[in-house]
């Protein structure tokens, strides 16, 4: 199996009046993360510093696999506020980026994914529902068949119905090695399939931790940790 590893470093970040503090986050191949935090707490920041869409003021972030720099074929994201093309048929926005990410057997990826998703076919997207954009955008993001995943609240609008197709995708993906990196306010949904999780708050981050030594749920915990003094 393949080597994956997110690392970071004594991390600082400053924009205006907020400053984002990461001492240390380490996650390997499989690993699904989620960061879980309050509005504006840095959740967005912290992956936009990984994806290099922001430089670091200090520190170091590295993503390697199997100790080699990854290229931006390696990984894919869906990010806050995030869009897809609305002029475009569900199969045409696919197969654009299919063409960005040079995906073999593009034709099999798409038809597999627009129908795990259950992707209308025949509308602009412009006429999709926000929750069947969201799929748009996560088909888009699971295109290669990536080692890295960014996904800013991915289940925020999805019915149910396909919150399980989804959980089931993240898991194959952890399965072959993706290492994928969540933020959601759905800590209920998430906990079920995520395996690890760090708290922010105020752009402080806390150390990660794994979902199964958990003795409560992990919202009872998230609620009980935002009262700690290291928080505030």
């Amino acid at each position: 199996m393949i080597s994956n590893e997110i690392i970071l470093e004594n991390v600082k970040k400053r924009i205006k009046n907020f400053s984002l503090d990461i001492p240390a986050l380490q996650l390997g191949n499989g690993d699904i993360f989620v960061l879980i935090g309050p509005n504006g707490a840095g959740k967005t920041t912290t992956i936009n510093c990984i994806l290099k869409l922001y430089s670091i003021d200090h520190g170091n972030i590295i993503m390697k696999s199997d100790n080699c720099e990854v290229t931006c074929r390696d990984y894919n994201f869906v990010l806050q506020n995030e869009k897809p093309h609305e002029f475009l048929k569900a199969d045409e926005y696919l197969k654009l980026f299919a063409d960005i990410y040079e995906v073999q057997d593009k034709e099999t990826r798409i038809k597999e994914l627009m129908e795990r998703l259950k992707l209308e076919k025949n509308k602009l997207i412009k006429e999709f529902s926000t929750g069947m954009k969201k799929k748009m955008l996560l088909a888009k993001a699971l295109l290669n068949q990536p080692l890295f995943l960014f996904l800013d609240e991915p289940l925020e609008g999805i019915e149910v119905e396909t919150r399980k197709e989804i959980k089931d995708i993240f898991y194959q993906q952890s399965q072959n090695g993706c290492t994928t990196f969540i933020t959601s306010h759905n800590l209920f949904e998430i906990e079920k399939f995520a395996n690890k999780f760090g708290f922010i708050k105020n752009g402080s981050f806390f150390q990660c931790e794994n979902i199964a030594d958990l003795h409560i749920s992990l919202e009872d915990y998230y609620l009980k940790r935002m009262k700690d003094e290291k928080f505030n």
